[in-house]
């Protein structure tokens, strides 16, 4: 099995709150000794749930509560029974007493017991998934990264510079044997409220539609690759975008 089969598995979850058999219990060690690191895990979950059990103490049910005051009245009905009842002799009032109170305690500390473990066991669960959900957005964006390098370092890949006024620049990355392509916004401002930037091809002196750009000035941005364009337009429009571009909102151009 390997390590990150072992972590979906939740064993050492488990293997924390003392709820796994003794083969589970067998496999959680002998993971922890081919995997140190796994080690941190452990006690890191130990570290979170001894915080939580101490900033969350849960209270017992009024169904408990009223229970021991039924029983204490009992109690107290046996020991004034013994008072007026010579027979019943006074060590069997106080053995009971102290069985019940005895079996009270162990009924109350079971159920707290219980109920921090699958609280505990519950917040777990979800921080496990939660952790899950990053590590596969980590994965993803290192994918598009990978994607993103090799199509920068393919020798048919070309630099086009996008300009318009006081110096605005965006780089297009364009590779004529790709289907895709990728921007930079690289200091284009964000569209002001209720407007968004589209981007253009000019075909055959035609402006032909490349969809809007969802803005980022930090990533790089995928953008369809358009055969025989002549250039690349991007203007400022309503949002959600237009049928025909803007001339007089164009912000950036360049020639491929």
């Amino acid at each position: 099995m390997t390590k990150e089969e072992f972590i979906k598995t939740g064993l050492c979850e488990q293997y924390v709150l003392g709820l796994t058999t003794p083969e589970e219990s067998k496999l959680v060690e002998e993971m922890l000794l081919t995997y140190p690191e796994l080690k941190g895990d452990c006690r890191g979950l130990e570290n979170c749930m001894e915080k939580y059990a101490r900033a969350h103490a849960i209270p017992p049910p009024a169904t408990l509560k009223k229970s021991v005051l039924s029983k204490i009245d009992e109690q107290d009905a046996m020991e004034r029974a013994a008072r007026n009842n010579y027979s019943i002799p006074k060590w069997v009032v106080i053995s009971a007493a102290a069985s019940l109170v005895g079996l009270l305690f162990f009924s109350f500390f079971a159920w707290n017991e219980k109920a921090n473990a699958e609280n505990k066991m519950a917040i777990l669960s979800t921080e496990f998934q939660q952790f899950q959900k990053d590590c596969e957005q980590v994965e993803n964006e290192k994918m598009i990264f990978a994607s993103q390098n090799s199509f920068l370092k393919d020798p048919n890949t070309t630099h086009i510079h996008l300009r318009g006024e006081d110096n605005t620049l965006v780089v297009a990355y364009w590779n004529e044997g790709k289907d895709n392509a990728y921007l930079k916004l690289e200091n284009l401002p964000a569209p002001p409220a209720g407007k968004t930037y589209q981007i253009w091809a000019d075909i055959n002196n035609e402006m032909v539609d490349m969809g809007v750009i969802n803005y980022d000035d930090k990533k790089m941005i995928s953008i369809p690759h358009m055969a025989n364009a002549a250039s690349l337009n991007i203007t400022l429009e309503k949002e959600g975008g237009s049928d025909h571009p803007d001339v007089s909102q164009l912000k950036v151009s360049g020639v491929i």
